[in-house]
């Protein structure tokens, strides 16, 4: 009886083990993901926001938002953004990446991060959804809101893919 209690506490106690180590190196490849979500998040806005055009957002996209996306309602978005005047910059960038595993094989990275966009008259609230596909950051969603947007948006003020 003792050696079977033994063996059961020597099983359980490596078990606790692995689980301990697998849940650090998660921790550790999630750090990744942030930093790296984080970095790509706040070179993509101020390259949409510079150019204000819809060509330059597809570039970023990944091919669900390519396929979802509307082409006149994001005109329409930049069309409004044009007349806030020049961009000036962004700020307040928040946000982080997530893991999920399912049923696939490969677990699935998302991130999502919220800035403030700044132009010569105004100010915009960015909320972007970014997905890890092929080993590389694409845009999955991007809004846009502000209050200067009076019609044509959405009750909450917001506008975007």
């Amino acid at each position: 009886m003792k050696n079977v209690v033994r063996f059961v506490s020597t099983v359980l106690l490596a078990f606790v083990g692995v689980m301990a180590v697998g849940l650090v190196l998660l921790d550790v490849r999630n750090q990744h993901f942030d930093r790296d979500s984080r970095r790509y998040a706040e070179a993509v806005a101020p390259a949409i926001l510079q150019q204000l055009d819809v060509e330059t957002l597809l570039g970023y996209a990944s091919p669900a938002l390519r396929q979802a996306a509307d082409p006149a309602q994001l005109r329409a978005m930049f069309t409004m953004l044009k007349g806030l005047g020049a961009y000036q910059g962004i700020s307040d960038c928040a946000g982080q990446a997530y893991m999920e595993f399912g049923g696939d094989p490969d677990e699935v990275v998302t991130a999502f991060y919220e800035m403030a966009g700044h132009f010569d008259r105004g100010s915009v609230w960015v909320r972007m959804r970014l997905v890890h596909n092929h080993r590389q950051w694409q845009l999955l969603g991007f809004q846009v809101s502000a209050s200067t947007f009076q019609h044509g948006t959405d009750p909450d003020g917001s506008q975007g893919a």
